[in-house]
Parts: structure tokens; sequence; C-alpha cells
């Protein structure tokens, strides 16, 4: 089973094309001859919303759509992450069911969240891409477990770039940010002396 998590704003779905792109392209990969669906029309009568809230639409699907639902959305404050090794994990598709990834999230210890790396090299957190400020620009690990839809955008909009980052890299920034499909960009900043062994 898979799972796409899209943000609602002001009762419309966001980023929707990307969200789309990684639906169909799981489908293909692991149900080859499953029908297409197109998600603006399938959700085109989303009930009434507040449009002072935030909604994130949680949907479940394998060869077709199972089920979904709508819930109210607030984000977690993430100030500090731990950093775990997992250097077998694969996530390269977005599951329903992410038992390695919840084990893993167990090891966080006093910090908020944990920055898994594999091979010495910086991959994502438990639920989110994550990118460095260089001074200059902001930079995302090439390595990433999974590709984000939000991530995708980012780059088009040419906000951040992506290259291998180690685990030793870290120092040398002057800070971190987490993002995904229902985090906002200019959410709050992760201080690097909060990203600890």
């Amino acid at each position: 089973m898979f799972l796409e998590s899209i943000k609602i704003e002001n009762s419309q779905l966001k980023n929707l094309v990307f969200h789309q792109e990684r639906f169909d392209e799981t489908r293909k990969h692991f149900f080859l001859n499953s029908p297409t669906i197109d998600l603006a029309n399938f959700f085109k009568n989303l009930p009434m919303l507040d449009n002072e809230k935030i909604y994130k639409l949680r949907l479940l699907y394998d060869f077709s759509i199972q089920s979904y639902e709508i819930i109210p959305y607030q984000p977690k404050i993430i100030r500090s992450l731990k950093i775990v090794h997992a250097n077998e994990l694969a996530y390269a598709h977005k599951y329903a069911h992410r038992t390695e990834i919840n084990h893993l999230f167990e090891k966080k210890e006093l910090c908020d969240d944990i920055l898994i790396v594999q091979n010495n090299q910086i991959t994502d957190t438990s639920y989110a891409n994550i990118a460095f400020f260089d001074g200059t620009k902001w930079v995302t690990p090439k390595n990433c477990l999974l590709k984000g839809t939000f991530r995708k955008l980012l780059f088009i909009k040419k906000l951040i770039y992506e290259q291998n980052i180690f685990k030793n890299d870290i120092a040398f920034y002057e800070k971190a940010k987490i993002f995904n499909s229902m985090l906002e960009w200019e959410g709050s900043e992760i201080e690097i002396k909060n990203i600890l062994e």
C-alpha cells in the first residue's frame, strides 16, 4: 500500500501536478496495467472546509485508490535532530507502512526528530527532506531517501540545489531547514548545533 499526503489550502489541492506524477509512476512501477486515475477529477467535489485552516488529504492506494481522509493539519515544531545510521534502508517509494523508519525514530532520544545517514551521507529526516544553507544558497542531499513532491517544486523555482552532503560536512553549514508537501518553505529553521550525534 502506498501513500500520498496532499496539502489543502483555501479548499485547493496544492502542488497536485507533482503528486499526480508520483502517483502515476508508483502505480506503473508496481501495477503495470493499472488504470489511469486523474486525481484532480477524482477530488473535484471536496467537502466544504474552513479556509482559515490547513488540511491534509491522506490518500491510500495500490492498483486503485483504496481510501482517503481529510484531516486538519498542525505542523510539528522541529528544533533538533538526532543523527541515526541506516545503511540498508530503502524508501524510494512513499509506502503507507513505515516500520523501519518508525524503529529509527525511536532512537531520537531527547531530539524532536532524526536525521538519517547512509554510508556517511545525509539523506532525510523521518518524514521530510532537508536542506542546508552554505551562506549563499540552500543545498539538499542528492542521496535522499525519497524525492518529495515539494522538493521538485523548489528545484524548479531554484530555491534549492542538489549535491552530496556528508555527515562531516554539517558543521560547515550555517543552518538547516526541513520541508515536505505539508510544510511551508518559509517555516522555522534548525540551528546546526542542534543536530546531534
